[in-house]
């Protein structure tokens, strides 16, 4: 990651690429008191039980892949460029293809304060 005076950081997510069998693979990218962001990186059959933020609006950014991303008791397919907004307190969660890895990179706000 480079950072400057200015206080901007500059990454490359292909970079940080990391996958494991056992279970998906969360990187952090940027924290601030606004906001938040990972990707995560998943092996075909991986998932995210479904859950919820209370406090924090989420997108999604799907960089690669193909998966279902649950939203209550509705259930999207999504593949890379897709984008997802999801509202605080949506019950959601991910679940891989058996035939595909899946790269979701994603932002929730606000950041730090407080468990979200």
């Amino acid at each position: 990651m480079a950072e400057n005076e200015a206080g901007y950081e500059v990454l490359r997510v292909s970079h940080l690429a990391k996958y494991s069998v056992d279970k998906r693979v969360r990187k952090r990218l940027f924290l601030s008191d606004r906001i938040v962001s990972e990707v995560v990186f998943y092996e075909p059959d991986q998932q995210t039980a479904d859950h919820q933020h209370p406090r924090q609006d989420k997108i999604f950014l799907v960089l690669e892949g193909r998966g279902t991303i649950t939203f209550d008791t509705e259930e999207m397919q999504v593949e890379q460029t897709c984008m997802i907004f999801m509202p605080a307190n949506l019950k959601h969660g991910v679940k891989v293809d058996d035939d595909s890895c899946l790269v979701l990179l994603f932002f929730k706000g606000p950041g730090r304060p407080g468990k979200n």
